[in-house]
């Protein structure tokens, strides 16, 4: 399921030749253990798992672990020196159990004239828990590819097998950034 809509500068292929990291913001947990206690029977696993397909180079991908509670917001940023890319997930659960996901994406992209463009997206829908959710922040053209895709997965964290430990359910080798990469801020 893509929610945004495609855009695709001359440029774009250039732009996933540079190197993008992946971070959080800080208002997501990195443990289940950082939520406090009286909120643990609520606290929800928000997994994200993201692909750069890269013209000249093995994709790049990441996986990661957050840990939050309904109403609060999960921050995903992918840098590169022409492109920033920042997603924001909320997701909400209703007396009925009903899960609904509010997702903002925001893209800037410098072109070749060192012009900036910018968009953004904004979208609430409802999202069974498991179910996978795709955001495609530059688009997909065509029948290829898109060339950054994030899959979302929201799950109770009672259900996802929470340790306390966002690092034990990355795969092995996920964060490492791809060469030359420089974290966000």
């Amino acid at each position: 399921m893509s929610f945004a809509r495609s855009i695709r500068p001359a440029r774009a292929m250039a732009l996933l030749a540079a190197a993008l990291a992946l971070s959080a913001a800080a208002s997501a947990q990195d443990s289940i253990t950082d939520i406090p206690e009286a909120f643990r029977d609520k606290a929800l696993a928000v997994r994200v798992h993201t692909t750069v397909l890269r013209p000249d180079a093995e994709p790049w991908e990441d996986q990661s672990v957050k840990f939050t509670i309904p109403g609060t917001p999960i921050g995903i940023r992918l840098v590169s020196s022409d492109l920033i890319v920042y997603i924001q997930l909320t997701p909400y659960q209703g007396e009925t159990g009903r899960l609904m996901l509010v997702t903002q994406g925001q893209v800037w992209i410098k072109d070749a004239s060192s012009s900036v463009r910018y968009q953004t997206t904004l979208n609430t829908f409802p999202v069974a828990f498991g179910e996978k959710i795709w955001f495609y922040p530059l688009g997909i053209e065509g029948k290829g590819p898109a060339p950054i895709s994030v899959a979302i997965t929201v799950q109770a964290a009672k259900d996802a097998g929470a340790t306390g430990d966002a690092d034990a359910s990355r795969s092995p080798g996920s964060g490492t950034p791809a060469p030359e990469a420089k974290p966000s801020p």
